[in-house]
Order: structure tokens, then sequence, then C-alpha cells
């Protein structure tokens, strides 16, 4: 069956028609090419063009420079961020140059344009065809050249499902150490799309015997130094990375599954001597230490950290609707829905009985029951505000304002029908009489 024509963007193709009337060639490369070899949709649109990074520059009038050293340009459109890499010479013979240069064969085939001719010189679309990574020539050159790749090759298995050819395999080993000199930001969002791929636990197989992770989260690669913890560590290996694969693919949710118990692979003596509590703080303070050295968003840290601090234990679903409500309070509806699905992953991993899953799905019931309840999970859902406490009750602006607030709130967690503005307000002026919520 004839595999139907590529579908090109407007944008994209604006861009295209622009570079070729301006008198230089250009080609559709990369992650779009194998994309639509795949039959998936495109991600990213690259091209390539034997037009200076100065003549692009001159052609569009929003672009980044951001590789410029290196010959590569962002064209900025209204609805993507379009990659321009410039190579030398004309027709073929600079195209096949260009191509020689990619990481691996999937992505080193042109699509000519207008043509549409699918350029190929290495092999890529067998490769494609046959889910296979390969490096484009000396796949040691390749990693050499540039020592991301070695974590990219993980990527591209969870996310494409690919398996890795062997003499890349031993190349990509030989050549990690290189992962030392790459900027940590551009690891971390290596690791972010690995995270989320749907072959996630392949793909992290595959980098742990090529000692990649070991590089990059030495806390999971690290095994226990005396041989009598080595089978509990890799249970609890192999239960963290099941419970990643079993999440929803969402980032901070994964992140969270990836060290939920990882307290317990940095200090074995946990297994089974620690308290629950113990072992999700000291997890917690694990997450927020690779994540900040990582580099990643503060927000997204803390998000994390609170999550794998705050994982659900087998009794929560016993917990009463005032509870429940607290428990949204402090968090927020989407921590709680990452929470409900990590406890979900967590118990799919280690293969508990069906009733323990559906406490988790009885507790997910009876907190979308609270959500819809129009209770005041909030301090601002509440009937009255500092504005109402300053004016009723003759109180100066201040931090007394704000603890008054927030133990009006906790009385309307526990009794909702309680968030009536003269209700609230006797209890403020109750709480007035109390030495602690006097002055500021």
């Amino acid at each position: 069956m004839q595999r139907k024509q590529i579908s090109i963007p407007s944008d994209v193709r604006v861009l295209l028609d622009k570079i070729r009337h301006a008198g230089f060639d250009v080609w559709v490369v990369g992650g779009a090419v194998r994309d639509y070899l795949l039959g998936v949709p495109a991600r990213d649109w690259d091209l390539a063009t034997n037009a200076l990074p100065g003549d692009v520059i001159s052609l569009f009038q929003r672009v980044i420079p951001v590789g410029i050293r290196h010959g590569t340009v962002q064209v900025l459109t209204e609805e993507r961020s379009v990659e321009v890499t410039s190579y030398a010479g004309r027709g073929h013979e600079g195209i096949l140059a260009e191509l020689g240069r990619r990481d691996f064969t999937v992505n080193a085939i042109a699509l000519a344009y207008p043509t549409l001719e699918l350029i190929d010189p290495f092999g890529g679309r067998e490769d494609v065809a046959a889910g296979l990574l390969r490096g484009v020539g000396d796949a040691t050159d390749r990693f050499r050249e540039d020592p991301i790749r070695t974590l990219r090759a993980g990527r591209f298995v969870s996310v494409y499902g690919f398996s890795l050819e062997t003499r890349t395999f031993d190349a990509l080993k030989n050549a990690v150490e290189g992962l030392k000199t790459v900027a940590i930001e551009r690891i971390r969002e290596e690791m972010f799309k690995l995270l989320v791929g749907d072959s996630f636990l392949e793909a992290f197989e595959w980098m742990r015997r090529a000692g990649v992770i070991g590089i990059i989260l030495p806390e999971i690669a690290q095994g226990p130094p005396h041989h009598a913890k080595a089978a509990a560590h890799q249970r609890t290996c192999e239960h963290l990375l099941r419970s990643v694969q079993f999440a929803p693919k969402r980032v901070r949710l994964r992140l969270a599954a990836l060290f939920h118990d990882i307290a317990v692979l940095v200090q074995p003596e946990l297994l089974n001597a620690g308290s629950l509590r113990d072992e999700a703080s000291l997890s917690a303070r694990i997450a927020a230490q690779v994540l900040m050295r990582w580099r990643a968003p503060k927000k997204m840290a803390l998000q994390v950290s609170k999550l794998v601090e705050s994982h659900i234990s087998t009794h929560r679903h016993a917990w009463s609707d005032a509870q429940i409500r607290h428990w949204l309070a402090k968090l927020g509806i989407g921590l709680t829905t990452d929470l409900l699905d990590l406890a979900y992953a967590d118990r799919l991993s280690k293969g508990v009985p069906s009733d323990s899953l559906q406490e988790i799905e009885l507790l997910r019931r009876r907190v979308h029951s609270q959500m819809k309840a129009d209770a005041a999970l909030q301090i601002r859902d509440l009937v009255v505000n500092g504005h109402d406490l300053i004016g009723e009750l003759n109180l100066a602006p201040g931090p007394v304002v704000g603890k008054i607030l927030r133990e009006l709130h906790k009385v309307v967690l526990n009794e909702p029908t309680l968030n009536d503005r003269l209700i609230l307000l006797d209890h403020a002026r109750e709480l007035m009489r109390n030495d602690e919520f006097q002055g500021g």
C-alpha cells in the first residue's frame, strides 16, 4: 500500500516557499520526516538549507539565533518554532553532508521541497520500519560530537519503542562519561521527555545497562554495599520503575512515582526499620535535591516533593469527609488528582489484590464528591474576608487578620454549613479574646 503524502502545515510551507523563492535549496529533515514514516503526527519541524544563517535572518522577521555558531537559527511562526540549519554546497552533495552529521539514521532522512523526494543515504527508512536505533556512520563519532545523544537514545526508545542496534549501544556505553560535560538543562529536558514515553521501562533498562543512569541519577543506579540487601534493592528499583510505567503520562506525576520510595535505595537500613512517615519525608528531600541538581523549575520541584511526602497510605480510604476537605485545601485539586493516580500506580506495580485498588477508586469518588459540593476549599471561598474583619471587628491590618482567616477556614472545612457571615464574625470575636490573636 502506498504511503499517504506528508502533510506540511501551512505556516511551515510559507517558510519553505520563502527560502526557495529567494534562490536557495531547502529540505524538511529530522523528526518530521521520521514521524511521517512512523505514521504519527509530527512533533517538530526542522529545515535544512544552503542559505547562510545571515540569509535566513534577513528573510524572516522573527528569528532567534540560538545555535548560530553551528549554523542553526529558530524561525518563529504564529504556531511554532522551526529550526533552520545551514549547510554548504548545492543539490544532493550539500544535503548528504548535512545528513551525515545527524545523530541516528532514523533522523538522517530528508524530504526535498517542493518535489517531496526522499533522500535516505543511511538506510533510515529500513531502521524506522524495523524499530531500530542506529548511529549515523561511526556511532562513536556521533556520540563524541554531542554526548547528550547518549541520553537522547533513551528518549527515542521510550517515546517510539525503538531498540538499540548492538554497535550503537557499545559506542554509547563508551561515550557516557561525556554526559558530565553537558549542560544540566539539556539533560533535564531529555530526561523529562524520556519519563513520559510508552516504553519507559525498556528505555530505563537500556540506559542503566549503558551507565547513563549512573551519571544522571546515581541515587537509583547505586546498589547497596552488602550483597544481602541487593535483592531488596533490586525489588525497590523495579517497583519504582513499574510505578512510573503505570502512572498517567504527566511529567510531575511520573517524577513523583520515580521518587516516592527512593529513600530505601539511598538508606537501605530504612527497609523494614523506619516509619512510613520517615521514609516519605526523606524521599521528598531526595526528590527535591535531584530536581534542584537538574535545575528544574522551583514550582515543579516543590510540587513533586509535596506529592512524595503526601503519598497515600493504605488507610486514607477510611478518612472522614472533613479530613478529605482538609487534604484538598492543603494540596489543591491538581496535586490531589496526581496523588490518587500515584497511589493507584503504586498499587498496580505491587500486584496488590483488586480490593486495594477499589479502595483508591472509592477515595477518588469521595474526593470528587467533595469537589462538587461547593465547599470552601480555599480561604478565598469564605463568605468573609480580611476587609470584613477589619471593618466589623475594628482590627488593624496586619498578620493577625490572616491568622484569624486561617482559623475560620479550619472551622468551615470541618463543617461547611458554618460558612455563614454572622457565624464566622461571631467566631472571629471569640478568637480575639485569645492572647494568640492579640496584636500583630
